[in-house]
């Protein structure tokens, strides 16, 4: 008996030591990810958002000519588009030329109603650390247009380079040895020329007009043409925002081990939670739908891998575009995904808002006679047609719609990890690591669905019968209608952004 009873007590001890290491870890872990959160240096993520293209036209009027100092300055994705051109340039200096060039060409300037062409004279460019490793690009160009120049002048300038892309748009107007009258622009950047942005603010000023009041004025100050660029330091971001940024930073620069590696995909899948369970992409839409449909299990399984496939595919495809296209504007895509899954979801919703109706029409309460000799009381509640048949379950086309909505419009923080991946020669990782993303959104989801069933389990127990009875005929009449605004409400919301 003593031989039988040392080995139990020694496997006692050891699953005991083993759940000791697992609550350990499972701690260290989510220190991890709140200090990542919380008390990291942030990342030099970009201000505007990782798509942006932005541009600053500063116009210096001498007496004889009118310079423009034009600064353009793209984030992480439009550089990771730029990268194919600059190799085939030969390099980053001649393709700045090259560049500087083609903005010159489209700069439109008239002095007095009297066109003058603008050529382009020197360009500088520099390459600015950005978020996941990867960087930003940052291209001065000393632009030129000589003009005779006087008093009252009239001056008319605009700028349309690259009009479709997102990003702020700024120019100012500044005398360099004369002085400017009336002018329907700013002689002083709110960006430092591109090195710091205002929060929750977005310019998209792209034309000048003014009056020269003098050709006797001080010179402009030396620093609007200078070329060197020091990045006002970033305020640490809280919140998901400062996690992404963060986990982001910290893929790009560790060695990949075996421990890192399992702790980047917890990391990845913890984040893919968080982002499912954050507004916006539809996922409230979604959890109207498990409540009103029940919150089965293998509904919110079937919805969860939905949304982890379909994201998953939608970051691929789309790093793929980044990769590869050099004229496609991939947060022009954003919109148009968003209000494809918009549309999607109200349109869910208004066939389960027209179902809900209709069996509530068709229902009838539990407690009524046949006329075949019973009591129709089954003791539990469910709602049938005068068929006697139970209203049937939704089909699986059903549950894949609001799955392909939800997952439809890719993360951009996934994408970056991606591009992240792919700049440092670990692609394979990066595709991993967006995959768990995807499986942390689906857990989020799944989860959803299950705590949504033991809600209603618990209400269905704690209410009588006959509340329960108005409870359940009211709630899919009423999340079908949210499903249905909050497609509406996401549709709207895409089309304002386009």
């Amino acid at each position: 008996m003593r031989e039988l009873t040392r080995p139990g007590r020694a496997t006692s001890r050891m699953r005991g030591t083993a759940t000791r290491r697992f609550s350990r870890t499972l701690r260290v872990t989510i220190a991890v990810l709140v200090a990542l959160a919380v008390l990291a240096a942030p990342a030099a993520a970009h201000p505007l958002g990782n798509f942006t293209t932005n541009t600053s036209a500063t116009l210096l009027i001498q007496p004889d000519a009118v310079d423009v100092v034009y600064v353009l300055d793209l984030a992480e994705i439009p550089t990771q588009q730029t990268a194919s051109a600059i190799a085939d340039a030969g390099g980053a200096q001649t393709w700045a030329a090259e560049e500087c060039r083609r903005i010159a060409d489209t700069q439109s300037l008239e002095t007095d109603g009297a066109t003058t062409e603008i050529l382009a004279d020197a360009a500088a460019i520099t390459f600015p650390e950005g978020e996941a490793g990867l960087d930003t690009l940052r291209l001065t160009c000393s632009l030129s247009g000589e003009t005779p120049i006087a008093r009252d002048t009239q001056i008319d300038y605009a700028d349309e380079y690259v009009p479709e892309r997102a990003g702020w748009r700024e120019v100012l107007a500044v005398g360099d040895g004369t002085t400017v009258g009336t002018s329907d622009v700013p002689s002083e950047s709110a960006t430092d020329q591109l090195r710091e942005y205002p929060d929750a603010e977005v310019s998209r000023t792209t034309s000048a007009s003014l009056r020269l009041e003098s050709t006797q004025g001080e010179p402009a100050p030396a620093s609007l043409r200078s070329a060197e660029f020091t990045p006002v330091p970033d305020e640490p971001s809280g919140g998901l925002s400062g996690l992404v940024e963060s986990y982001t930073d910290l893929i790009a620069r560790q060695d990949l081990t075996v421990g890192f590696v399992l702790l980047a995909l917890l990391l990845a899948i913890l984040l893919g939670t968080a982002h499912a369970v954050a507004p916006g992409h539809g996922k409230t839409v979604i959890a109207a739908y498990l409540l009103g449909e029940g919150g089965h299990a293998r509904q919110a399984l079937a919805l969860g891998g939905t949304v982890a496939v379909t994201h998953t595919i939608g970051v691929l495809l789309l790093g793929l575009v980044v990769q590869t296209s050099a004229t496609v504007a991939p947060e022009s895509l954003y919109p148009v995904l968003g209000a494809i899954g918009g549309a999607l979801f109200a349109g869910l919703g208004l066939l389960l808002l027209y179902r809900a109706l209709r069996n509530r029409g068709h229902s009838h309460d539990h407690h009524h006679d046949h006329g075949h000799g019973h009591d129709h009381d089954h003791g539990h509640d469910h709602d049938h047609s005068h068929t006697g048949q139970r209203s049937s379950e939704p089909s699986w086309r059903m549950l894949v719609v609001p799955g392909l909505a939800g997952g439809m419009v890719p993360s951009p923080s996934a994408l970056l990890v991606l591009l992240g991946g792919v700049a440092l020669g670990r692609t394979w990782f990066g595709v991993i690591l967006v995959i768990a993303y995807g499986v942390g959104m689906a857990l989020a989801l799944v989860g959803a669905g299950y705590l949504l069933h033991r809600v209603r389990y618990r209400v269905m127990e704690r209410l009588e019968s006959t509340t329960w009875a108005r409870v359940s005929a009211a709630l899919p009449v009423a999340t079908s209608s949210l499903i249905v605004i909050g497609g509406l409400v996401i549709v709207a919301r895409s089309v304002f952004l386009a």
